[in-house]
């Protein structure tokens, strides 16, 4: 089985400024994984970033946050996987972000228990 490459329900991204010290030859990203019904953070969530030549995971704080702080520059596709919520919902979609060396973005996925 290839590499899981899907974003779960809505994903944004963008550039932001944060306190971490990011490399000039990595991107970094921080972001919260919620439950789209109740807007609660989930914590304990493996969240995934997928690229042609780099996958990385981490696990989501007991706030619902989660942080890469040295991904390669390239396409990602990010991925949340936890036991009791769908990953096969409706709210899946595919799409890949350009991450530039030097740059740190934010992100918000959602992940819903059950399927309307």
């Amino acid at each position: 089985m290839g590499i899981l490459v899907t974003l779960l329900a809505v994903f944004f991204i963008g550039p932001i400024t944060t306190d971490v010290s990011v490399s000039q030859d990595n991107a970094s990203v921080r972001g919260i994984v919620i439950d789209p019904r109740d807007h609660q953070p989930i914590s304990g969530v493996t969240v995934y970033a997928n690229s042609y030549a780099d996958v990385q995971q981490v696990t989501t704080d007991e706030r619902g946050q989660f942080f890469f702080l040295t991904l390669l520059p390239s396409d990602y596709s990010f991925h949340a996987v936890k036991a009791g919520y769908d990953e096969d919902c409706i709210w899946v979609t595919e799409r890949a972000y350009e991450l530039d060396a030097g740059s740190e973005y934010d992100a918000t996925l959602l992940l819903p228990k059950a399927c309307h």
